[in-house]
């Protein structure tokens, strides 16, 4: 049944598709620009955003059900062992690029492995800020 809320429910949807694509298109247009204007002269900017923008992702694809949970009622808790035991992979996955031009940085486990395709990284920082906002819950009171 077609009723006034399930419109704005549906006009809400089709905006945040829009966004969140017009966001992907911003920020990969914004690495190329960097890739191909900056790398000499501020590689370590470039390795930052490469990190960075794929975790704001993330964030901004989990927002949607923060929302809806930030409406319930109950006490906020944060759920630690998912936190470690996904949180700290994906997010070594997703700095392996900074972390691996520090001084040791050729010697961290897999970190050449992790350098040959960033789509690795992109796909690990999309999970890592999927993960940061949906670790954090509200039990039932």
């Amino acid at each position: 049944m077609i009723n006034r809320r399930n419109i704005i429910l549906l006009l809400m949807n089709i905006f945040y598709i829009f966004f969140v694509g017009l966001l992907l298109f911003w920020g990969n247009h914004y690495e190329q620009y960097l890739r191909t204007s900056t790398l000499k002269k501020h590689f370590f900017l470039y390795l930052i955003y490469t990190s960075l923008f794929p975790v704001i992702v993330g964030i901004i694809l989990g927002f949607p059900e923060y929302i809806a949970m930030y409406k319930q009622s109950g006490k906020w808790k944060i759920d630690i062992l998912k936190l470690i035991s996904f949180g700290l992979p994906t997010l070594y996955v997703t700095l392996m690029p900074a972390l691996y031009y520090l001084p040791y940085g050729t010697y961290l486990p897999f970190g050449f492995l992790i350098l040959q395709d960033l789509s690795f990284q992109k796909i690990a920082g999309i999970i890592l800020g999927y993960l940061l906002i949906r670790v954090i819950k509200k039990e039932q009171a």
